[in-house]
């Protein structure tokens, strides 16, 4: 009975490292624009495409090739959109984002979510990451700059301070009191 019980268990043991093309729990076949140029490195410097998907809960990209086995470990990978070159609907070049939808992006959060809403119904994971990523930026730009300019009236009022410290130095006659040295 032991016999059968350790074969039994080498079998399930033998099967879970074969590879498989079943679905894994959590994720999706990556078509239909959720992820379409994400390549997994492999051996020997070659990618593949990334055939199953999940986005995890920080935006990051779960990707499993297409022949896995349980035990695989997942590519964890950022996404930003990619551009489309190929919309045969448009004609001429790409003009730059109009001020309406800058407005948006940056604007109150009922504004910005409504974009997000409206980029994730596309499907595509790396316009709403390239969308996050662009109101993130935003905000570290004004926090940024908004410590500059505090800064900058700090390095004002420390050569405010010390003109005025030169002026009381100059007042108490100290080239004449240490003119000696």
């Amino acid at each position: 009975m032991e016999q059968k019980e350790f074969l039994e268990a080498c079998l399930v043991n033998y099967l879970a490292q074969l590879p498989c093309e079943l679905q894994p729990e959590g994720y999706l076949l990556n078509r239909d624009g959720c992820t379409p140029y994400l390549m997994i490195p492999g051996a020997n410097g070659y990618y593949q495409l990334a055939y199953w998907v999940k986005q995890l809960p920080d935006g990051h990209v779960a990707a499993l090739p297409k022949e896995h086995s349980p035990n695989s470990e997942p590519f964890i990978s950022e996404v930003f959109t990619s551009p489309n070159y190929l919309d045969e609907d448009e004609d001429g070049p790409c003009l730059g984002m109009g001020n309406w939808l800058l407005e948006l992006l940056k604007g109150p959060a009922a504004n910005y979510s409504e974009v997000v809403c409206k980029a994730k119904k596309e499907g595509d994971w790396g316009l709403t990451m390239e969308i996050n990523c662009f109101h993130e930026l935003k905000h570290t730009h004004n926090d940024l700059r908004h410590h500059s300019n505090l800064l900058y009236s700090q390095i004002v009022g420390v050569r405010e301070a010390q003109q005025m410290s030169q002026w009381r130095l100059e007042q108490a006659w100290l080239e004449r009191r240490v003119g000696h040295l």
